[in-house]
């Protein structure tokens, strides 16, 4: 199977939640910013509304998962893996509520219900965005420079915490390092965001575009008006995506076989 190069979509999948990532910024970059153009808007309203939006959902799970979870199911491993997520959550709880889980506890595997790392991230993320979004509205460049400055920093950064600690390209669960201070970290997980926030600003340009006449001679809308007429650039566009998104894909096979 592992010779089968058709098998390795498989553990391609594991950098597949950066595409949530994509989703999460286009749509908060295009609602918010829809939001405040050209009006005033309280930050403090915005950050407010967005952690009392989460918080209740994120305390059912935990409490649901900590003591409900264990009694619903049955079988030789069930509950000894119940009693190991169990002291987690009865010793790091607090930092779901906090959406602090993907720094503290700093290694994976202490961490209560451990996949809350991708909400804690996305909740990090939505801190930096309407700064940077109000940057837009002030003036459209400073938002697309804001951003394109972040993601390079994102970059940067991945780049020297993988030289420094000889990440694979695979990035295992057995590759402890790449899991604690690449998988879950907003640095790593950030340049997804900012890149699906570059799209919701273009998004955006080109939905009121009737409403705000100054948005009409944007680029983005200039290169939309040349995909709408040229269906061989748009499916130009379309085969580099795919040919992208098989370039990580693929390459795995040879680590993963080694």
């Amino acid at each position: 199977m592992m010779s089968d190069s058709a098998f390795f979509v498989v553990p391609g999948g594991f950098f597949a939640v950066d595409s949530f990532f994509f989703l999460s910024g286009f749509l908060t970059f295009y609602l918010l910013t829809a939001k405040m153009y050209k009006k005033t808007e309280n930050f403090f309203l915005l950050y407010f509304h967005r952690y009392y939006r989460l918080i209740f959902p994120v305390v059912f799970v935990v409490a649901f998962s900590t003591w409900l979870m264990k009694y619903l199911g049955s079988g030789p491993v069930y509950k000894r893996s119940w009693d190991l997520f169990l002291v987690g959550c009865q010793k790091n709880w607090w930092q779901n509520f906090l959406f602090i889980n993907n720094f503290y506890p700093w290694e994976l595997g202490e961490e209560c219900t451990g996949w809350m790392w991708y909400l804690a991230n996305d909740f990090q993320f939505f801190l930096i965005s309407p700064p940077i979004i109000y940057a837009f509205c002030k003036k459209r460049i400073f938002g697309y420079i804001a951003c394109l400055s972040v993601l390079c920093v994102s970059v940067l950064t991945n780049a020297i915490i993988t030289a420094i600690y000889n990440i694979s390209v695979t990035n295992t669960e057995g590759d402890i390092n790449g899991m604690d201070v690449l998988y879950v970290k907003p640095w790593s997980r950030i340049g997804a965001y900012l890149v699906g926030a570059i799209f919701g600003f273009w998004y955006f340009e080109l939905a009121l575009k009737e409403k705000y006449p100054e948005l009409q001679s944007t680029i983005s809308n200039g290169i939309f008006e040349r995909l709408k007429k040229s269906r061989i650039l748009s499916i130009t566009f379309m085969l580099v995506g795919i040919a992208i998104t098989f370039l990580y894909i693929l390459p795995l096979q040879r680590f993963l076989i080694d």
